[in-house]
């Protein structure tokens, strides 16, 4: 018999595996914030966020990326920076499943 939850659990594996393809904003909305607190960037996902007349760039969620250990974080400014300009295309996947509010980037295409 299979269990039910009257409630989610929220974390990536047990609510199912949401993925999405985003574009980075322009680099104003994100790139001071993002230098002094780690590496992060602010992501508009394509038909979830609507255009910037609806929602404004600055009230996305922060987007963290997925990085190889050997690259580093960012976090206290070890590392290595992602060189993202803003416009880039990328993929990724939701940490908290249908709440879609901590993206995740593993990638850009």
């Amino acid at each position: 018999m299979l269990e039910t939850r009257l409630s989610k659990i929220n974390y990536i594996g047990q609510d199912g595996f949401h993925w999405f393809v985003g574009q980075v904003t322009p680099d104003p909305a994100w790139r001071n914030f993002s230098e002094a607190n780690g590496y992060r960037a602010k992501v508009r996902i394509l038909g979830k966020h609507p255009q910037t007349t609806v929602v404004p760039d600055a009230e996305l969620p922060w987007a963290h990326f997925a990085l190889p250990p050997s690259m580093g974080t960012g976090k206290g400014f070890s590392g290595h920076s992602f060189f993202l300009q803003g416009g880039e295309i990328v993929v990724g996947f939701f940490l908290d499943g249908d709440d879609a509010q901590q993206p995740i980037i593993i990638g850009a295409l």
